[in-house]
């Protein structure tokens, strides 16, 4: 174990849990609340903060909140696809490649804050409406894990995806 582990993954590698309502409504929840949540823990941040890596050899606050909006616009057509399409191959991206272009390197986190939380209002909406019969049998090949992703893994993970990038920017300002 490295000593950037704890920075790399603050609140610990993500672990699916077994399907359950509880949980689903939990997950739910964490789709619907994260952009104000992040939106509230940067909205103070300087320049020279949100130019700061995370952890050495980490991407910046900004990347971040950029690379969060790319991801979860990712994940909401992921599921979306998962309902309506199950079985069809979801091509896999270069998120390293993605925080390159202009549109993060240039562009203020105002444009991503926007952007996640039109995309989770969306997702949420979309989330809501689904049966708990079709959870466990909506599904997609998801290209970057080279296996079928059922509805359930997908919101997990962007659930606990949302919470550790959280995480990251949080312990990176009490450092700052």
């Amino acid at each position: 174990m490295t000593s950037t582990l704890p920075n790399q993954y603050p609140i610990g590698a993500f672990v699916l849990q077994p399907f359950t309502q509880q949980l689903w409504k939990e997950k739910l929840l964490d789709i619907h609340f994260f952009p104000k949540e992040l939106e509230l823990v940067v909205q103070h941040v300087d320049y020279a903060q949100l130019h700061s890596a995370y952890r050495p050899g980490g991407w910046t606050i900004h990347t971040l909140v950029h690379h969060l909006a790319d991801s979860h616009l990712h994940a909401y057509t992921r599921c979306k696809f998962a309902l309506l399409e199950p079985g069809k191959h979801i091509p896999a991206y270069d998120e390293n490649a993605w925080v390159t272009t202009a549109d993060v390197v240039q562009e203020p986190i105002n444009y991503a804050l926007t952007l996640l939380h039109a995309v989770h209002h969306k997702w949420h909406a979309m989330l809501q409406a689904v049966t708990q019969e079709q959870i466990p049998y909506a599904f997609v090949y998801h290209e970057a894990l080279q296996r079928e992703a059922s509805l359930w893994e997908l919101v997990s993970t962007y659930s606990w995806h949302g919470k550790h990038h959280y995480q990251q920017i949080v312990n990176a300002l009490q450092t700052l």
